[in-house]
């Protein structure tokens, strides 16, 4: 068999496990070759089981090594791509598509509980997607119940707010002085 290229990205959040898979596959091939990708400062995996000294002790754990430091990228510069557009997914149909992807592997990564913390006045759109009916179940609010949500805008969750007239009302989480839903209800 001929040589097997290998890369393997993110490798600054490799376990053991996946270095001994690695080495395995490699052990396959004689003239095989690891390209391996990462950053130290982006290691944020440890509590998983990755273990960063796999990625600063690269050539004692895999052998002879050339190290090669990228001082640029060029993620940020490379705009609508034709070659790259074919090789992504089709745009998301979501708003914040990618946000809202590394919100929910954030999420996903919970070995029991997670806690979410949002500004009630300002409620994010993913902290407003978990409050959906679909996960009442799943979600607690403050130890209880959630709050009613607006009838107006559908998406802003009706809050106690002090009035000027000592008449506190329910207004809705998503107004705001600049701008917003406006719906209030009297308690």
């Amino acid at each position: 068999m001929g040589s097997m290229p290998a890369m393997v990205d993110e490798f600054q959040d490799m376990s053991p496990g996946r270095a001994r898979l690695v080495k395995a596959l490699l052990a396959q091939h004689r003239d095989s070759v690891l390209f391996g990708v990462g950053d130290d400062w982006q290691a944020i995996y440890g509590f998983t089981g990755s273990d960063l000294q796999l990625f600063m002790g690269f050539e004692k754990v895999f052998g002879a090594t050339s190290e090669n430091l990228l001082s640029k990228t060029s993620r940020s510069t490379i705009k609508n791509d034709p070659l790259l557009e074919m090789m992504l997914s089709m745009h998301d149909t979501f708003p914040f598509a990618e946000e809202r992807r590394l919100f929910y592997v954030a999420l996903t990564r919970a070995k029991n509980k997670c806690f979410v913390f949002f500004r009630q006045r300002d409620i994010s759109p993913f902290a407003l997607e978990l409050m959906s009916p679909e996960f009442s179940k799943a979600i607690t609010y403050r130890a209880g119940p959630l709050p009613k949500r607006c009838g107006t805008c559908g998406k802003g969750f009706l809050l106690p707010r002090p009035s000027h007239f000592n008449k506190p009302f329910l207004g809705c989480s998503r107004y705001s002085p600049n701008g917003g839903c406006e719906h209030q209800e009297t308690i």
